[in-house]
């Protein structure tokens, strides 16, 4: 019982002025597909604040990270801006507290996508290396648990995959976000900031991209490319980067027991690891 957990610590929470009582509950948010999210809010002496307790619901054995990562991540991003200020977790039952951002919707331009994705990749970071194979390999069998057979799913010791993933390795490793779809990122004031950094940690910039860019179909990627990796683009990288990207999402979609966009084929996912060379 999460949500019950995190209201009885209220008193631990880091917040900037002191809760007189505890948290009320306000309403559940949009939940992503393996966490929930809900709205609580509490007394100050200087008025109400609202803030997200957001904890795991899926089935144990499920998850692909490590919760303490995730909440290193939170908290070094919110230590530099990019994402709402982290104010308890709940290692044991998987929970973080944040601060309530009042989103602002807004068109994201590619300009505004690729400086914050230049200021995520600059965080200093010496945690979690992202290991790609094992998420496949994770995805992999939990699909096959649900009953896929294996010729509908990509498998992670397939040759151009292999391929990829060792191009991959060799890339300079940057902290990166890995799931940048717009439902992560919050506007708030002009400014940007990001949630859910599950998938978080350094790694090669290139698949980062390759995840965002999937995520934004009004994003031109012949503009983001340059103004968020450089004037050094390896279109290898760049080739591999979508093909891993591309197996990931199906893997993903299928061990989740759920139907894939139509933008995502088994045929295109295995026309892009042709490309591999």
């Amino acid at each position: 019982m999460s949500l019950p957990i995190a209201l009885a610590a209220w008193r631990q929470w880091q917040t900037s002025v002191p809760l007189l009582s505890e948290p009320t509950v306000i309403t559940a948010l949009a939940p992503g597909t393996t966490n929930a999210a809900i709205k609580v809010a509490g007394n100050s002496a200087e008025g109400r604040h609202s803030f997200v307790i957001r904890y795991s619901d899926s089935r144990p054995g499920t998850r692909m990270t490590h919760f303490w990562g995730e909440r290193n991540n939170f908290a070094l991003a919110a230590k530099h801006g990019l994402a709402p200020t982290l104010c308890y977790a709940h290692d044991a039952s998987h929970t973080l507290v944040t601060e309530y951002i009042e989103h602002q919707p807004q068109a994201v331009t590619t300009d505004a996508l690729a400086e914050l994705m230049r200021r995520i990749h600059g965080l200093p970071y010496d945690g979690v290396t992202v290991n790609l194979y094992a998420q496949l390999q994770h995805t992999f069998h939990q699909a096959q648990t649900r009953g896929i057979p294996p010729d509908e799913l990509i498998d992670p010791c397939s040759g151009g995959l292999t391929a990829a993933l060792a191009v991959l390795k060799q890339d300079e490793p940057r902290f990166c976000h890995n799931d940048l779809h717009p439902g992560n990122v919050l506007s708030n004031n002009g400014d940007l900031l990001v949630i859910d950094w599950e998938y978080a940690g350094a790694g090669s910039a290139y698949f980062d991209v390759a995840a965002a860019i999937d995520s934004w179909p009004t994003i031109d990627p012949r503009q983001l490319l340059p103004r968020t990796l450089g004037a050094n683009f390896c279109s290898d990288l760049w080739a591999c980067a979508q093909a891993v990207y591309a197996a990931v999402e199906w893997n993903w979609y299928l061990a989740q027991g759920i139907l894939p966009p139509l933008r995502c084929s088994l045929d295109q996912v295995t026309s892009k690891i042709a490309l591999v060379k």
